[in-house]
Protein backbone atom coordinates (compact mmCIF):
# COMPACT_ATOMS: atom_id res chain seq x y z
CA UNK A 1 0.00 0.00 0.00
CA UNK A 2 1.19 3.23 -1.13
CA UNK A 3 0.70 6.39 1.77
CA UNK A 4 -0.07 9.14 -0.03
CA UNK A 5 -0.50 12.85 1.07
CA UNK A 6 -3.15 14.20 -0.75
CA UNK A 7 -3.15 17.58 -0.75
CA UNK A 8 -6.20 20.05 -1.03
CA UNK A 9 -5.37 22.63 -3.40
CA UNK A 10 -6.65 26.14 -2.32
CA UNK A 11 -7.51 27.54 -6.47
CA UNK A 12 -8.66 25.03 -8.82
CA UNK A 13 -7.89 25.99 -12.14
CA UNK A 14 -11.20 26.15 -12.96
CA UNK A 15 -12.32 28.88 -10.15
CA UNK A 16 -9.91 31.36 -11.71
CA UNK A 17 -12.62 32.78 -13.60
CA UNK A 18 -13.88 34.20 -9.85
CA UNK A 19 -11.49 36.89 -9.92
CA UNK A 20 -10.32 37.86 -6.17
CA UNK A 21 -9.23 41.14 -5.99
CA UNK A 22 -8.57 44.11 -3.44
CA UNK A 23 -11.12 47.12 -2.44
CA UNK A 24 -10.56 50.17 -3.41
CA UNK A 25 -6.92 52.26 -3.64
CA UNK A 26 -4.44 51.74 -0.74
CA UNK A 27 -2.96 55.11 -1.20
CA UNK A 28 -5.14 58.47 -0.87
CA UNK A 29 -4.67 62.12 0.06
CA UNK A 30 -1.82 63.54 2.60
CA UNK A 31 -1.84 62.23 5.65
CA UNK A 32 -2.99 64.10 9.57
CA UNK A 33 -0.19 66.52 10.49
CA UNK A 34 0.09 64.87 14.30
CA UNK A 35 -0.22 61.46 16.06
CA UNK A 36 1.25 58.35 14.61
CA UNK A 37 3.33 57.88 11.60
CA UNK A 38 3.43 55.40 9.11
CA UNK A 39 6.59 53.32 9.22
CA UNK A 40 7.49 53.84 6.00
CA UNK A 41 7.36 57.05 4.03
CA UNK A 42 4.66 56.58 1.32
CA UNK A 43 7.21 57.67 -1.61
CA UNK A 44 9.56 54.74 -0.06
CA UNK A 45 6.26 52.48 -0.29
CA UNK A 46 6.35 50.68 -4.17
CA UNK A 47 10.46 50.83 -3.98
CA UNK A 48 10.84 48.83 -0.59
CA UNK A 49 7.77 46.45 -1.61
CA UNK A 50 9.60 45.44 -5.15
CA UNK A 51 13.00 45.17 -3.40
CA UNK A 52 11.84 42.46 -1.74
CA UNK A 53 9.01 40.25 -3.91
CA UNK A 54 12.70 40.61 -5.96
CA UNK A 55 14.77 39.20 -3.40
CA UNK A 56 12.21 36.00 -3.69
CA UNK A 57 12.62 35.83 -6.92
CA UNK A 58 16.47 36.04 -6.77
CA UNK A 59 16.04 33.20 -3.95
CA UNK A 60 13.64 30.87 -6.61
CA UNK A 61 16.50 30.76 -8.86
CA UNK A 62 19.27 30.32 -6.87
CA UNK A 63 21.26 27.32 -7.23
CA UNK A 64 24.03 25.27 -4.97
CA UNK A 65 25.28 26.38 -1.81
CA UNK A 66 23.97 30.05 -2.30
CA UNK A 67 20.57 28.76 -2.73
CA UNK A 68 19.73 28.63 0.98
CA UNK A 69 21.42 32.01 1.57
CA UNK A 70 19.18 33.67 -0.89
CA UNK A 71 16.19 32.52 0.60
CA UNK A 72 17.45 33.25 4.14
CA UNK A 73 17.88 36.95 2.98
CA UNK A 74 14.20 36.60 1.33
CA UNK A 75 12.12 35.35 4.04
CA UNK A 76 11.81 35.20 7.47
CA UNK A 77 9.69 32.65 10.11
CA UNK A 78 7.37 30.44 8.84
CA UNK A 79 7.67 32.04 5.34
CA UNK A 80 11.43 30.81 5.54
CA UNK A 81 10.66 27.52 6.41
CA UNK A 82 7.87 27.01 3.81
CA UNK A 83 10.85 28.21 1.09
CA UNK A 84 13.40 25.72 2.55
CA UNK A 85 11.34 23.00 2.29
CA UNK A 86 9.74 24.28 -1.61
CA UNK A 87 13.24 23.67 -2.94
CA UNK A 88 13.43 20.34 -1.69
CA UNK A 89 9.71 19.25 -3.49
CA UNK A 90 10.30 21.06 -6.42
CA UNK A 91 11.91 18.23 -8.32
CA UNK A 92 9.69 14.92 -6.90
CA UNK A 93 6.05 17.01 -6.31
CA UNK A 94 6.46 20.11 -8.06
CA UNK A 95 2.43 20.49 -8.24
CA UNK A 96 3.00 21.20 -4.33
CA UNK A 97 4.79 24.40 -4.87
CA UNK A 98 3.24 27.34 -4.91
CA UNK A 99 3.53 29.95 -7.81
CA UNK A 100 5.96 32.58 -7.16
CA UNK A 101 5.02 35.85 -7.48
CA UNK A 102 8.45 37.32 -8.79
CA UNK A 103 8.15 35.49 -11.90
CA UNK A 104 5.05 37.31 -13.17
CA UNK A 105 6.47 40.69 -14.83
CA UNK A 106 3.45 42.50 -13.02
CA UNK A 107 4.51 45.23 -9.98
CA UNK A 108 3.36 44.59 -6.81
CA UNK A 109 1.04 46.73 -5.00
CA UNK A 110 1.17 48.08 -1.75
CA UNK A 111 -1.87 48.19 0.21
CA UNK A 112 -1.05 49.05 3.55
CA UNK A 113 1.59 49.90 5.65
CA UNK A 114 1.72 50.03 9.71
CA UNK A 115 2.01 52.83 11.75
CA UNK A 116 4.34 53.27 15.08
CA UNK A 117 7.36 51.72 16.23
CA UNK A 118 9.00 48.75 14.23
CA UNK A 119 9.03 45.68 13.79
CA UNK A 120 7.00 46.85 11.03
CA UNK A 121 4.36 45.41 8.71
CA UNK A 122 4.17 46.29 4.74
CA UNK A 123 1.04 44.56 3.27
CA UNK A 124 1.34 43.78 -0.25
CA UNK A 125 -0.90 42.37 -3.15
CA UNK A 126 1.19 39.87 -6.22
CA UNK A 127 0.47 37.94 -8.46
CA UNK A 128 2.13 35.18 -9.86
CA UNK A 129 1.07 35.69 -13.96
CA UNK A 130 -1.76 36.03 -15.81
CA UNK A 131 -4.69 33.92 -15.00
CA UNK A 132 -3.75 33.45 -11.65
CA UNK A 133 -5.75 34.67 -8.38
CA UNK A 134 -3.40 37.37 -6.48
CA UNK A 135 -1.23 36.30 -3.41
CA UNK A 136 -1.19 39.00 -0.19
CA UNK A 137 2.31 38.94 1.05
CA UNK A 138 3.21 40.06 4.51
CA UNK A 139 6.30 41.63 4.51
CA UNK A 140 7.95 42.47 7.75
CA UNK A 141 10.56 44.81 9.20
CA UNK A 142 13.62 43.89 12.12
CA UNK A 143 13.18 45.84 15.42
CA UNK A 144 15.39 48.45 13.60
CA UNK A 145 13.12 49.11 11.22
CA UNK A 146 15.53 47.86 8.07
CA UNK A 147 15.79 44.51 6.56
CA UNK A 148 12.63 43.69 5.20
CA UNK A 149 11.55 40.43 4.48
CA UNK A 150 8.83 38.04 3.40
CA UNK A 151 6.94 36.44 6.48
CA UNK A 152 3.59 34.84 5.54
CA UNK A 153 2.12 34.72 2.04
CA UNK A 154 -1.13 33.12 0.87
CA UNK A 155 -3.56 32.82 -2.28
CA UNK A 156 -6.79 34.48 -2.14
CA UNK A 157 -9.80 32.37 -2.52
CA UNK A 158 -11.89 32.98 -5.47
CA UNK A 159 -14.28 36.15 -5.20
CA UNK A 160 -12.71 37.04 -2.13
CA UNK A 161 -11.39 40.83 -1.75
CA UNK A 162 -9.23 43.58 0.83
CA UNK A 163 -11.62 46.00 2.20
CA UNK A 164 -9.58 49.30 2.12
CA UNK A 165 -7.00 50.15 4.06
CA UNK A 166 -6.20 54.18 5.54
CA UNK A 167 -4.29 55.69 3.14
CA UNK A 168 -0.59 54.86 2.46
CA UNK A 169 0.73 58.62 4.34
CA UNK A 170 -1.19 58.15 7.38
CA UNK A 171 -0.38 54.31 7.91
CA UNK A 172 -2.60 51.75 9.87
CA UNK A 173 -2.85 50.51 13.41
CA UNK A 174 -1.41 46.94 14.60
CA UNK A 175 -3.56 45.52 17.01
CA UNK A 176 -2.66 42.80 20.11
CA UNK A 177 -3.97 39.79 18.41
CA UNK A 178 -4.70 38.52 21.99
CA UNK A 179 -7.32 41.74 22.55
CA UNK A 180 -10.53 42.20 20.98
CA UNK A 181 -9.86 46.11 20.58
CA UNK A 182 -13.30 46.54 18.91
CA UNK A 183 -12.88 43.67 16.59
CA UNK A 184 -16.02 41.19 16.34
CA UNK A 185 -13.45 38.34 18.11
CA UNK A 186 -10.30 38.61 19.55
CA UNK A 187 -7.70 37.53 16.54
CA UNK A 188 -5.72 35.04 18.22
CA UNK A 189 -9.13 32.78 19.88
CA UNK A 190 -10.19 33.14 16.19
CA UNK A 191 -7.25 31.66 14.98
CA UNK A 192 -7.39 29.03 17.72
CA UNK A 193 -11.14 28.04 16.76
CA UNK A 194 -10.33 27.73 13.60
CA UNK A 195 -7.70 25.26 13.34
CA UNK A 196 -9.97 22.97 16.14
CA UNK A 197 -12.36 23.15 13.30
CA UNK A 198 -10.40 21.87 10.72
CA UNK A 199 -9.62 18.40 13.16
CA UNK A 200 -9.96 14.90 11.83
CA UNK A 201 -11.47 13.62 13.08
CA UNK A 202 -14.04 16.48 13.13
CA UNK A 203 -14.15 18.31 16.47
CA UNK A 204 -17.50 19.96 17.60
CA UNK A 205 -16.91 24.19 17.06
CA UNK A 206 -20.10 25.44 18.91
CA UNK A 207 -21.15 28.74 17.39
CA UNK A 208 -18.21 29.10 15.42
CA UNK A 209 -16.73 32.66 15.08
CA UNK A 210 -15.91 32.31 11.49
CA UNK A 211 -18.11 31.56 8.48
CA UNK A 212 -17.40 28.40 5.69
CA UNK A 213 -15.00 28.68 3.00
CA UNK A 214 -13.51 26.99 0.31
CA UNK A 215 -10.27 26.56 1.89
CA UNK A 216 -11.34 24.12 5.40
CA UNK A 217 -13.89 22.23 2.83
CA UNK A 218 -10.99 21.29 1.00
CA UNK A 219 -9.11 20.70 3.78
CA UNK A 220 -11.66 18.34 5.22
CA UNK A 221 -12.57 16.32 2.32
CA UNK A 222 -8.83 15.73 1.92
CA UNK A 223 -8.29 14.34 5.34
CA UNK A 224 -11.75 11.53 4.62
CA UNK A 225 -9.95 10.86 1.56
CA UNK A 226 -6.85 10.01 3.33
CA UNK A 227 -8.49 8.07 6.24
CA UNK A 228 -10.75 5.92 3.36
CA UNK A 229 -7.56 5.54 1.22
CA UNK A 230 -5.34 3.73 4.28
CA UNK A 231 -7.94 2.45 6.37
CA UNK A 232 -7.34 -1.11 5.79
CA UNK A 233 -3.55 -0.60 6.65
CA UNK A 234 -3.55 2.65 9.02
CA UNK A 235 -5.78 4.86 11.40
CA UNK A 236 -5.16 8.47 10.17
CA UNK A 237 -5.75 11.63 12.06
CA UNK A 238 -5.03 15.07 11.57
CA UNK A 239 -4.68 18.19 13.97
CA UNK A 240 -4.44 21.79 12.96
CA UNK A 241 -1.79 24.09 15.84
CA UNK A 242 -1.97 27.57 15.67
CA UNK A 243 1.23 29.19 15.87
CA UNK A 244 0.59 32.04 18.22
CA UNK A 245 3.81 34.05 18.08
CA UNK A 246 3.09 34.73 13.94
CA UNK A 247 -0.42 36.15 13.76
CA UNK A 248 -0.26 39.59 12.77
CA UNK A 249 -3.18 42.06 13.01
CA UNK A 250 -3.64 45.35 10.85
CA UNK A 251 -6.45 47.90 11.00
CA UNK A 252 -8.67 48.73 8.14
CA UNK A 253 -10.26 51.96 6.92
CA UNK A 254 -13.67 50.87 8.30
CA UNK A 255 -12.43 49.63 11.97
CA UNK A 256 -12.61 46.26 10.94
CA UNK A 257 -8.94 44.12 10.41
CA UNK A 258 -7.26 41.69 8.05
CA UNK A 259 -5.52 39.28 10.21
CA UNK A 260 -2.43 37.08 9.18
CA UNK A 261 -1.87 33.57 11.33
CA UNK A 262 -0.17 30.39 10.26
CA UNK A 263 -1.16 26.86 11.10
CA UNK A 264 0.60 23.80 11.59
CA UNK A 265 -1.02 20.51 10.22
CA UNK A 266 0.15 17.30 11.47
CA UNK A 267 -1.13 13.71 9.60
CA UNK A 268 -0.46 10.95 11.28
CA UNK A 269 -0.75 7.25 9.94
CA UNK A 270 -0.46 4.95 12.79
CA UNK A 271 0.10 1.78 11.00
CA UNK A 272 -1.65 -1.57 11.56
CA UNK A 273 -0.30 -4.72 13.22
CA UNK A 274 1.77 -6.45 10.53
CA UNK A 275 1.20 -3.83 7.91
CA UNK A 276 4.09 -1.73 6.25
CA UNK A 277 3.51 1.22 4.27
CA UNK A 278 5.64 2.42 1.09
CA UNK A 279 6.68 5.69 1.42
CA UNK A 280 5.82 8.24 -1.19
CA UNK A 281 8.58 10.72 -2.62
CA UNK A 282 7.35 13.34 -0.79
CA UNK A 283 8.17 11.48 2.07
CA UNK A 284 11.30 10.85 1.33
CA UNK A 285 12.41 14.56 0.56
CA UNK A 286 12.51 15.04 4.22
CA UNK A 287 13.78 11.48 5.24
CA UNK A 288 15.62 9.98 2.47
CA UNK A 289 16.01 6.53 4.16
CA UNK A 290 13.09 5.91 5.36
CA UNK A 291 11.61 3.80 2.36
CA UNK A 292 8.99 1.78 4.45
CA UNK A 293 7.10 2.72 7.62
CA UNK A 294 5.73 -0.31 9.52
CA UNK A 295 5.12 1.83 12.90
CA UNK A 296 3.91 5.57 12.45
CA UNK A 297 4.19 8.37 9.49
CA UNK A 298 3.69 11.75 10.30
CA UNK A 299 3.64 14.72 7.65
CA UNK A 300 3.59 18.76 8.69
CA UNK A 301 2.09 21.16 6.99
CA UNK A 302 2.31 24.77 7.17
CA UNK A 303 -1.31 26.89 6.70
CA UNK A 304 -0.62 30.07 5.93
CA UNK A 305 -4.44 31.81 6.47
CA UNK A 306 -5.42 35.45 5.76
CA UNK A 307 -8.79 35.92 7.87
CA UNK A 308 -11.29 39.65 7.35
CA UNK A 309 -12.43 40.22 10.55
CA UNK A 310 -15.20 42.67 11.06
CA UNK A 311 -15.41 45.55 13.58
CA UNK A 312 -17.98 44.94 16.64
CA UNK A 313 -19.79 42.24 15.60
CA UNK A 314 -20.30 39.24 12.97
CA UNK A 315 -18.15 36.67 11.32
CA UNK A 316 -14.90 36.51 9.93
CA UNK A 317 -14.02 35.11 6.65
CA UNK A 318 -10.70 33.40 5.42
CA UNK A 319 -10.03 35.09 2.16
CA UNK A 320 -6.75 34.08 1.49
CA UNK A 321 -4.86 30.49 2.27
CA UNK A 322 -2.05 28.23 1.19
CA UNK A 323 -0.43 25.21 2.12
CA UNK A 324 3.61 24.19 2.32
CA UNK A 325 4.32 20.58 3.39
CA UNK A 326 7.26 21.12 5.26
CA UNK A 327 8.50 18.07 7.09
CA UNK A 328 7.97 14.16 7.42
CA UNK A 329 9.51 11.38 9.71
CA UNK A 330 8.48 7.85 10.19
CA UNK A 331 9.53 4.57 11.72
Amino acid sequence: MTLRHVLGAVCASGLIALTACSSGSPSGAGSSASGPTPAVAPQQVQGLATRVIGRVGDASRATGGTAQQSRTGAYIGPALRAATADAKLADVSPQLVPANPALSNQQPTPLAVSQGKPPSLLVVQTTAGKGQLPQLQLLESDRAGTNWKVAESATMLPGTKVEPFAALAKGSPTPDPAQKSGLAIAPADLVRSYADGLAYPAKTVHNPPYTDDDFASRVHQSAQQQASATEAYATFRQQHRALPGDTRVIRQQDGSALVFAVLERTDTFDVAKNRILNAPRQFTAFVPKQQKINTRAEMTTLEFLVFQVPKGTGKASVIAASEHLVGAHGH
